[in-house]
């Protein structure tokens, strides 16, 4: 998931543009006419080009790391001593860590690209979380760091590269931003293979090969939770579940695809909707992805895409819950 949070603070505004205002107020007024025009023609200026810089969401996106920008980027050589490099078709790891295994890593990969490949999405040409940039390759490169702490200051480097437009990651088990993916080793258990690892690779997958935004939104949230469950089965106790919506204890299916980012507890239903999409709507699901993508409101993805009332799609997703249980998704907050 990614979540960029940027602030523009009073005190990284230049002092000539928070000083305009206060001679507009005080200064104009009590000059003669033909001062009184041209201070005002600079108090024009000073106000128009001394202002903060306007949101990274309305500025043009830096491009995006190639392979090698990446790996610099996320290992720089003068912090890390060996990188492995661990690679199963399109997608790739690199480790500071010396477990897991590479066979035990490859096949991870391997078993990950052949779900996602699986994915009936179609293939974008440009991914919509920047509408007009392109990310730098096809294939994922994610980082998997031995300590939490290395995982942590990759962050501020990604922060660095962008120009201040990324603040993200506090907190979290795994995350992924643009061509960026990581998640850490669990110290009690280095030789296990982190469930976000899946998760994150996912997310980047989906922004680099069909443009789904990386933004929290339902669709990207549930796909990816549901490949991590895929890989890792055991992380949802489907039974516990069931019984929770029998009870009636979810999120309403319209508040849950209207919400982004998501909460990470509430992956688990997002996951189980999109489990039901993909087995009862399946050839619609491109359709789903581009409504999504160009931010159409839930009521018109229910209703004109998948032809649905929101008492059908959720009569659908009780019955799927009930029959399959629903999934609990791995999180390290």
């Amino acid at each position: 998931m990614v979540t960029a949070t940027v602030q523009y603070p009073l005190r990284n505004t230049p002092c000539s543009g928070r000083l305009a205002p206060l001679a507009a107020q005080t200064v104009v007024g009590r000059l003669p006419g033909n001062w009184r025009f041209l201070v005002g023609c600079w108090v024009f200026a000073v106000t128009a080009f001394a202002a903060p810089p306007p949101p990274p969401s309305s500025q043009p996106s830096p491009s995006d790391p190639r392979a090698a920008e990446l790996r610099l980027i996320y290992f720089p050589p003068h912090r890390f001593g060996p990188i492995r490099t661990v690679a199963a078709g399109g997608l790739t790891v690199l480790t500071d860590a010396e477990k897991p295994d590479d066979a035990a890593l490859r096949a991870h990969l391997a078993a990950l690209e052949g779900i996602l490949d699986a994915l009936p999405l179609a293939p974008a040409t440009q991914p919509a979380s920047q509408p007009g940039t392109q990310p730098a390759a096809t294939a994922v490169t994610a980082a998997l760091y031995a300590r939490q702490d290395a995982f942590g200051a990759l962050w501020h480097r990604v922060g660095v590269y962008y120009d201040g437009r990324f603040l993200g990651a506090r907190g979290a088990g795994g995350y992924s931003y643009r061509p960026f993916c990581a998640t850490y080793l669990d110290a009690a258990r280095p030789d296990a293979i982190p469930p976000e690892l899946a998760h994150e690779m996912a997310h980047v997958w989906l922004w680099s090969h069909a443009g789904l935004p990386n933004d929290g939104n339902w669709l990207s949230e549930g796909l990816a939770t549901a490949v991590q469950l895929q890989l890792f089965p055991s992380l949802g106790e489907r039974r516990a579940w069931a019984e929770r919506v029998r009870a009636g204890k979810f999120v309403p299916l319209k508040r849950l695809m209207d919400t982004a980012p998501l909460e990470g507890r509430h992956y688990w239903q997002a996951a189980t909707l999109v489990e039901m999409l993909l087995a009862d709507h399946r050839d619609a699901l491109p359709a789903v992805l581009d409504a999504v993508t160009d931010g159409r409101d839930p009521n018109a993805i229910v209703t004109e895409v998948l032809g649905l009332t929101w008492l059908a799609v959720e009569r659908q997703w009780r019955a799927h819950v009930a029959a399959a249980g629903a999934p609990e998704p791995s999180t390290r907050q």
